[in-house]
C-alpha cells in the first residue's frame, strides 16, 4: 500500500498580499475577499476530512461524504447573505462556480469513492486500493484546479482594488 498523498488544506496557493492600498475601498475589497475565503476554506476542511477518512477504517467515509455535501451548503446560503462587493458579482460568482463543480466532483467521484470504500471493508485487496487512489487523486485534482480558478479571480479582484497581490503555486504539490 503506497503512501498517500498530501492532502488539499485550505487553498491550494498562498496568496501574497502587498498592501499597496491605502483607500477605504480597497481595505473593503480586502475584508470581502477574505469573508470569502474563509467560506471556501471551511468547505475544503470538510474535502480534506472526508478524503482522509478512507485511510482510516475506524472512520464512516460515507458520513464525511455527507458532511462535506453539507458544508457546501451551508457555505453556499452565507455566501448568499454575503452578496456581492457593491456592484461587483464577479468574487461572488467564481466562488458560487466553485462550489457547484466540487459538488459535481462529489456526485460522479466521491460517490465512486465511497462505494469503493465500502467494499474495501468486505473484501480489502490491492486492486481495490489502487482503484480507490486513482478516483481519490482524479478528484482532488479537479478540486485543485477549480481552486485555482477561484484564486486567479481573487488576485484580479483584488487588483482592480489596488491591492498588489502575486499567486504563489509553488506552495502546494500533489504527491502520489
Amino acid at each position: 500500500m503506497k503512501i498517500y498523498r498530501l492532502f488539499i488544506l485550505l487553498s491550494p496557493f498562498a496568496i501574497l498580499f502587498l498592501f499597496s492600498c491605502q483607500s477605504k475601498k480597497g481595505v473593503d475589497a480586502d475584508v470581502y475577499c477574505n469573508s470569502l475565503q474563509k467560506l471556501e476554506d471551511t468547505v475544503i476542511i470538510k474535502l480534506d476530512s472526508f478524503f482522509q477518512s478512507t485511510r482510516f477504517r475506524a472512520f464512516d467515509t460515507k458520513e464525511y461524504f455527507q458532511k462535506a455535501i453539507d458544508e457546501i451548503d451551508i457555505q453556499l446560503l452565507n455566501l448568499n447573505k454575503i452578496g456581492y462587493f457593491k456592484e461587483d458579482s464577479t468574487l461572488f460568482h467564481s466562488l458560487d462556480l466553485l462550489f457547484a463543480d466540487i459538488h459535481k466532483v462529489l456526485q460522479s467521484e466521491g460517490i465512486k469513492i465511497v462505494e469503493l470504500d465500502k467494499s474495501l471493508l468486505l473484501d480489502y485487496d490491492k486492486q481495490k486500493i489502487n482503484q480507490l487512489d486513482s478516483l481519490e487523486s482524479v478528484a482532488i485534482e479537479k478540486i485543485y484546479n477549480f481552486q485555482l480558478r477561484f484564486d486567479s479571480v481573487m488576485v484580479e479582484f483584488l487588483h482592480r482594488y489596488g491591492f498588489d497581490v502575486e499567486l504563489d503555486t509553488t506552495q502546494y504539490e500533489l504527491k502520489d
